[in-house]
């Protein structure tokens, strides 16, 4: 294991041109921060080289062929530029990493590389494996005061690991075309139910909410009378489990495959949003639309899964907060009855979070790259 990886930084040593930034997402994936901002390397940047990792056989890859620039996942190719890359970027803690090596993150010091850290989601809580004490991220980005204060306060990194600059999928939230008929309801992961290989989803608290839901009268007459169109999409690591869900109401579509959607473009279209603590939430208050928060197990969720932080739905959050199924129901219908229109003081709650919101997320993060760089 360990000739794989010195091998190819002892072949890089002869290489003259700078070596280039790297940048990852999940191995089949180009939807996120990370190719937000390969993007707009390739467009605005092209004196900067910089390569894309992902799969070849991922639908995704698609998207980054026309750059040229792109590392087949796991590849030997993979292996090479991960030693001689010394800035890796990527949407997931020890990204850019390839499959099977564990000597790889332990081999950061001898290589030299950095990490910069673009979440794809907001660090709103305080979660365990994001902590400075668990990864090596030089610098971790930040979409918003309010999360970048609470990463300073709770993560362990020091101010020059840090950086409030936004994220780069924002600077695409403008030119956003609305579906007035459609909603969006996402549920986030539960680590404590995804890891565990003895879980049975259907004696689970997070199964007989949702299933109830989805097979709800109420929600279906809701549907009816608003000419409205309902999508449930499991989070990733969730969708293992998405066969157990089944509903009869034809403006129900449950989505079984992430290739279905691009999620990114899937969250510019909704016109609502329902979730429990997904922190698409952020994102979508950012584009000015109304959201429903439903933390039926919230007990359950921030003792097992994420310690709470200073926020709470409740008086920070961007919309009503929903306990209970038929609370839920009945915010769903206020809000199509008003036209999905969002309330002065949830728009309020908005700009006090984004205090940056503009369409330079990605020239920000690039400039404390190369701050990054210079120390």
């Amino acid at each position: 294991m360990r000739m794989l990886l010195v091998y190819p930084a002892a072949m890089a040593a002869r290489l003259v041109r700078p070596a280039p930034w790297i940048i990852s997402e999940r191995p089949d994936q180009a939807r996120d921060n990370g190719y937000c901002f390969f993007r707009y390397l390739k467009q605005k940047h092209p004196e900067q080289a910089v390569r894309y990792i992902i799969d070849p056989k991922g639908k995704d890859f698609a998207k980054i062929a026309p750059y040229g620039k792109a590392i087949p996942f796991n590849g030997w190719k993979h292996y090479f530029y991960f030693c001689y890359s010394k800035i890796h970027i990527s949407s997931h803690v020890g990204g850019c990493v390839p499959y099977d090596n564990p000597m790889a993150r332990r081999m950061k010091k001898a290589i030299g590389f950095r990490d910069v850290f673009l979440p794809h989601g907001v660090s709103y809580g305080i979660s365990e494996f994001c902590l400075a004490k668990y990864t090596q991220i030089d610098l971790f980005v930040c979409s918003g005061k309010p999360e970048y204060d609470n990463v300073l306060a709770n993560y362990g990194y020091t101010p020059q690991q840090v950086a409030y600059t936004g994220f780069p999928r924002l600077d695409g939230w403008y030119d956003i075309h609305v579906n007035p008929k459609q909603v969006v309801l996402m549920p986030t992961w539960r680590l404590y139910l995804a890891q565990r290989p003895d879980t049975v989803i259907r004696e689970t608290t997070f199964f007989r909410t949702y299933a109830s839901l989805l097979r709800s009268e109420a929600l279906k007459a809701i549907l009816q009378r608003y000419d409205l169109q309902l999508v449930f999409f499991l989070h990733n690591d969730m969708r293992k489990y998405v066969d157990a869900f089944q509903t009869d109401c034809e403006r129900i579509e449950i989505v079984y495959r992430d290739e279905t959607y691009d999620i990114q473009e899937l969250l510019k279209s909704a016109a609502l949003l329902i979730t429990d603590y997904s922190s698409v939430h952020f994102d979508f208050a950012y584009m000015g639309k109304p959201v429903i928060y439903y933390p039926f197990d919230r007990e359950e969720f921030f003792r097992r899964q994420y310690r709470q932080s200073t926020f709470d739905a409740e008086k920070d959050g961007f919309g009503p907060v929903a306990l209970t199924e038929s609370q839920l129901i009945a915010a769903l219908e206020e809000a199509a009855n008003g036209g999905f229109a969002v309330a002065p003081e949830y728009d309020a709650r908005m700009h006090a979070f984004y205090q940056l919101h503009d369409s330079q997320n990605c020239d920000r993060v690039y400039e404390a790259i190369r701050r990054m760089r210079q120390k």
